[in-house]
């Protein structure tokens, strides 16, 4: 096949240049609505980012834990609404104590002649710590998915047809004694075996390159020999280690790893976590990363507590956050009994349905409330005492939503930012808007930073307006209400402020919403 040049020189020939692109800088999509936040679950490697979609959900964080064990069941049934909006991104808090089996492997030779056996062992490692192999043993196999694995088994069989291989399962016996095969290999434990594929046969590189829930780790003296007979050995010594223990530090640690990630969402959910220092350092990350959060006050607390709980939680100067305030129990969307949990899943769907609606450059400017997109889908919701004590011109003057009834159904019926401030910043679609524009503007500039004055200027001021004129067009923009301030949804200008520094600057008209309307009825004669 010839090789097409991208120039040519003095002698004969064709070429094709480089593809254009220039003029589609700016051309950024934003339809979809991506959430992140801290969970408690039973399965899940802890401390580690996890994709979570509506078909996923229950092999990454396992069985949803039952309200009868604690308050740790609710961050589940939040990101089990949330999954109606879009997929999500979680990092599972671990439990101070909780523990990581782990199965050694050791050879073992004994009698005249020399007979060689392997035999099993169990140990469990605290969380955080380093798993090691131990002295005598040649390899480790652990847990690696966070399940504490109380009802698992491993085996190792010889494969008749294939000396030197094994075929490894790891079984798990349900509530009902069942016994189902969860994930099965061909393995080796010679550390340069292939298998059919030319692909490491070796054991722990199977286990890395399968993503298997378990992991390897092999020593660097003792081996096992090459065949052996059969092993079957249960995990022993994993538990979930204690809710009660657990401190700022814990939440913080996980915070950091989403903090460190590398994946993109559009908003962040507090997803039934009410820890004071948790919910701020949060707060700081949705403002520092440009994205929405949706939070909520314990929907156990009494009116009056609630209030004083979003005002000691401080996010006054945060515009980034809402928070909500629910009341009502419902029946467990996860289970079969009456339970009682926040919003926040409920709000990003909410906002995720306005966003979808543009699917070009998203429909930020939806507000999450109101009863075409704010509509609770949960059953058998029955409001607590405390509902009835809902003033609603407090609550909206703490900026803390709730929610109202109309024709059989209840939906979030405000959006209120956490913002301190008499101005704009208060309404959550605006922010919304704003923030969705200052990701483009990022991964705009972004795309041409190190280019000469000239492309720089000219991909910022076309880019822009590009970006700009597409906000427009999905009416997320307007013209300016003040006559004084102009008749164009908005104003770009871009500067050379140094020899290696340019700014942007861009002046909009975010559209509003019908939040209050009144009816004046008026009698003729």
């Amino acid at each position: 096949m010839n090789k097409i040049p991208y120039a040519i020189g003095t002698a004969a020939g064709t070429a094709v240049a480089p593809i254009d692109a220039s003029a589609t800088i700016g051309s950024f999509s934003g339809g979809s609505s991506v959430f992140a936040g801290l969970v408690f679950s039973k399965k899940g490697k802890p401390n580690t980012v996890l994709g979570i979609t509506p078909n996923n959900g229950k092999s990454v964080l396992g069985e949803a834990p039952r309200p009868q064990e604690g308050p740790f069941f609710e961050p589940l049934r939040h990101v089990n609404q949330a999954l109606s909006g879009g997929n999500g991104y979680v990092v599972r808090v671990p439990f101070p104590g909780m523990m990581i089996p782990a199965i050694h492997l050791t050879a073992d030779t004994t009698g005249t002649p020399a007979v060689t056996t392997v035999k099993a062992s169990t140990s469990a490692t605290a969380f955080g710590a380093d798993i090691t192999v131990p002295t005598k043993a040649a390899m480790t196999i652990y847990v690696d998915d966070g399940d504490k694995s109380e009802n698992r088994k491993l085996s190792l069989e010889p494969i008749k047809t294939k000396p030197g291989f094994f075929a490894l399962k790891l079984m798990e016996t349900d509530s009902l004694g069942a016994v189902t095969t969860i994930e099965s290999y061909e393995v080796s434990f010679k550390i340069d075996a292939i298998d059919d594929m030319s692909l490491s046969a070796f054991l722990p590189d199977v286990l890395e390159r399968n993503n298997s829930c378990l992991r390897a780790l092999a020593s660097e003296t003792a081996v096992l020999p090459e065949t052996f007979t059969s092993i079957s050995q249960a995990f022993v010594g994993g538990s979930d280690g204690d809710f009660k223990k657990l401190t700022t530090k814990d939440y913080s640690a996980s915070i950091a790893v989403l903090d460190g990630s590398i994946v993109d969402y559009t908003a962040i959910l507090t997803l039934g976590i009410y820890d004071a220092v948790a919910i701020a350092q949060l707060a700081d990350l949705a403002k520092a990363v440009r994205v929405d959060m949706f939070a909520d006050v314990d929907p156990r607390l009494p009116a009056d507590k609630a209030l004083a709980q979003l005002a000691a939680l401080g996010l006054g100067g945060n515009e980034n956050v809402t928070a909500y305030y629910y009341p009502y129990s419902c029946r467990d969307p996860l289970g079969q009994s009456n339970v009682v949990f926040g919003l926040s899943g409920d709000a990003f769907t909410a906002k995720a349905k306005g966003v979808a609606m543009v699917p070009d450059i998203g429909g930020w400017h939806f507000s999450p409330a109101g009863k075409d997109r704010g509509v609770i889908n949960r059953q058998n919701i029955k409001p607590l005492p405390a509902a009835a004590n809902i003033d609603r011109e407090v609550f909206a003057k703490a900026h803390l939503n709730v929610v109202t009834s109309s024709g059989g159904v209840i939906f979030i019926d405000d959006a209120l930012t956490t913002c301190a401030e008499d101005n704009y910043k208060k309404y959550q679609h605006v922010v919304s808007v704003m923030n969705s524009i200052a990701r483009n503007y990022y991964a705009l500039a972004s795309s041409i930073k190190h280019s000469p004055d000239g492309i720089t200027r000219e991909g910022l001021e076309k880019g822009m307006t590009r970006l700009l004129d597409r906000y427009y067009a999905a009416e997320a923009l307007r013209k300016p209400r003040d006559p004084d301030q102009g008749d164009v949804p908005y104003i770009l200008t871009v500067t050379n402020t140094d020899f290696d520094s340019w700014q942007t600057r861009w002046e909009v008209c975010v559209v509003g919403v019908a939040r209050r309307i009144v009816g004046i009825p008026v009698l003729l004669r």
